[in-house]
């Protein structure tokens, strides 16, 4: 998928509180879903997944990042991927493709980018990581 069709079912004609809001609003829904998956990962794992939202202040601001923009003019609040996030630990590569199994047989889940680039070309920082954006059930 174009990562310019990714965006959240909310209305793009909306004010920016309003697509905040219904952000807000599917986390709302979707976190429940989410706590039972980590629950899930860290039997699987005996790892410890960490879940947060976005701040709506935060939210508004990667919707206007000027390097964003210039790279991708047409970026909006609803394109905004990780507003509810999660976090797993490991201590292997392999527990990348561990956790992908659980997570393909979830119903309703379905998986819209795979970024593991970062796991082997680190930015600045260092910090390693598979970053997979899901699409949730919402129901």
């Amino acid at each position: 998928m174009d990562v310019k069709d990714i965006r959240n079912p909310i209305n793009p004609a909306d004010s920016a509180d309003d697509k905040v809001k219904a952000l807000g609003d599917l986390s709302e829904v979707n976190e429940p879903i989410l706590k039972k998956i980590a629950q899930a990962i860290d039997k699987k794992q005996g790892s410890n997944t960490s879940i947060n939202r976005k701040l709506p202040d935060r939210i508004k601001s990667k919707a206007q990042r000027p390097e964003t923009l210039i790279k991708q003019p047409w970026f909006d609040i609803e394109h905004v991927r990780d507003s509810l996030r999660f976090r797993t630990g490991i201590t292997k590569f392999e527990d990348v493709e561990k956790i992908y199994e659980l997570l393909v047989g979830r119903r309703g889940i379905e998986f819209v980018k795979v970024d593991l680039v970062k796991m082997f070309a680190p930015k600045l920082w260092g910090w390693r990581f598979a970053a997979v954006d899901l699409a949730m059930p919402n129901k």
